[in-house]
């Protein structure tokens, strides 16, 4: 077989690749993919990362406060809101 054939069936072959790569709807998916694993892999890693310094930042006073402080806020908003409805 010819070279310069055999290199202008594999530039085709290329630009039907990159034809479907570049498709709205193989763009489409693949940021809808990109996407959901990017919220799942921060979620795993927020709670790995809570699991680890939750411990040892309970124990900070004034963290310990602030931390109180807005659970009472929560439990004030949420008592609030269950008692207008």
């Amino acid at each position: 077989m010819d070279p310069s054939t055999e290199l202008i069936r594999h530039i085709d072959a290329l630009t039907v690749q990159m034809e479907k790569r570049n498709s709205l709807w193989y763009t489409l998916l693949w940021g809808v993919f990109y996407g959901v694993g990017f919220v799942i892999g921060s979620v795993i890693l927020a709670a790995i990362l809570i699991g680890i310094f939750l411990p040892i930042v309970r124990n900070v006073p004034g963290i310990q406060q602030a931390f109180q402080s807005g659970v009472g806020v929560i439990q004030q908003t949420t008592t609030s809101a269950s008692t207008t409805h």
